[in-house]
């Protein structure tokens, strides 16, 4: 809904509310959906927000910057889904759940990367050392980012994790990862593909298999990997 520019609720409703155009619980202490309509670039949380539901920013095009407060400790990993403009997270440092890291955001504790500000300028991502778990949503349309390099402490990579990513050339995946689905880097536009040499559950005969039966022609590399099963498989 790209022209709803305002949810309005009867202030009798026991169960909803509005703020400022925008959709809240009774207790305006959860943003259920923001007006995507809406020509507003920045969204402020209001100082009583604590949590932010799935997809509350679906397809809100003209948000460029998301500031969260202290207060905010519940985020939805779909919340921020498709906010194509999005260029920047900022969060108070004295939150103690989330943080925002160039533009980014993670949790507190920097384990989870909760959302990648898909309208960023950069055109390369390397993923902070600590993440060990990635949000499902946290890359899909990101359409400027070409080369992305894994964190060695993540093990498991979604499907559509990178959907509608279409410049996105190059993947370098780190020791951990042991958990890819199938669909996962479908119709992407690989030409350069790196896996650690220490990952033991992976080597680049059996992507180039994966990839080439995906109607991809690319190959990768599996760079100073040494090891000798030629399988073609996942290895055990």
């Amino acid at each position: 809904c790209h022209v709803l520019k305002a949810i309005n609720v009867d202030d009798k409703n026991n169960h909803f509310s509005s703020v400022d155009g925008n959709l809240y619980n009774k207790s305006k202490d959860t943003l259920l959906a923001y007006a995507s309509g809406k020509s507003d670039s920045v969204f402020i949380a209001p100082e009583n927000l604590t949590a932010i539901g799935a997809q509350a920013f679906f397809s809100c095009d003209n948000i460029i910057k998301i500031e969260l407060h202290k207060n905010v400790s519940n985020i939805h990993e779909e919340a921020f889904y498709n906010v194509t403009s999005l260029k920047e997270f900022v969060v108070d440092t004295q939150n103690a759940h989330y943080k925002s890291l160039d533009g980014n955001l993670y949790t507190k504790d920097e384990k989870g990367l909760i959302q990648y500000a898909i309208s960023k300028e950069n055109d390369s991502f390397i993923m902070p050392a600590n993440v060990e778990r990635i949000g499902r949503n946290a890359f899909i349309g990101a359409v400027k980012l070409q080369s992305i390099t894994f964190s060695d402490k993540v093990t498991a990579i979604s499907t559509d994790l990178f959907s509608s990513c279409d410049r996105l050339s190059e993947i370098k995946l780190g020791k951990s990862v042991s958990d890819i689905n199938p669909m996962a880097f479908y119709l992407l536009p690989i030409t350069n593909l790196e896996i650690h040499k220490d990952n033991p559950h992976y080597k680049l005969t059996a992507f180039d298999s994966w990839l080439n039966n995906m109607g991809l022609s690319q190959k990768g590399k599996q760079f100073n990997q040494q090891n000798d099963n030629s399988s073609g498989e996942k290895e055990q």
